[in-house]
């Protein structure tokens, strides 16, 4: 999988349509604490407004949502550069100001 290319196609979506996003999981254990990531999926949590909007794109761009409820959605494209997209969606308490 392509971590770069596909956190760069997501977050470039999310912030030029002003949904607050942060990478977690795997990759942002990594790349905070340079460990070696055993996952093979990208994991990103965002507002709840974001969750139509992310899961319309993200099918628009080849992926396949296998699941979806109100706080969660993950998604796998065919070609494995491409990989899995896991979503967390919060709102109210949970997001508060311009931090989640």
């Amino acid at each position: 999988m392509d971590f770069a290319r596909v956190i760069d196609i997501v977050s470039t979506f999310l912030s030029d349509r002003g949904y607050p996003f942060a990478v977690i999981g795997g990759v942002a254990v990594a790349a905070a604490y340079g460990m070696v990531r055993t996952t093979l999926d990208v994991d990103l949590v965002t507002s709840r407004e974001a969750q139509a909007d992310l899961v319309d794109y993200l099918e628009s761009r080849g992926y396949e949502t296998i699941h979806r409820s109100t706080g969660y959605s993950n998604h796998v494209h065919d070609h494995r550069m491409m990989g899995r997209v896991d979503v967390v969606y919060v709102g109210g308490k949970t997001r508060s100001g311009k931090t989640l």
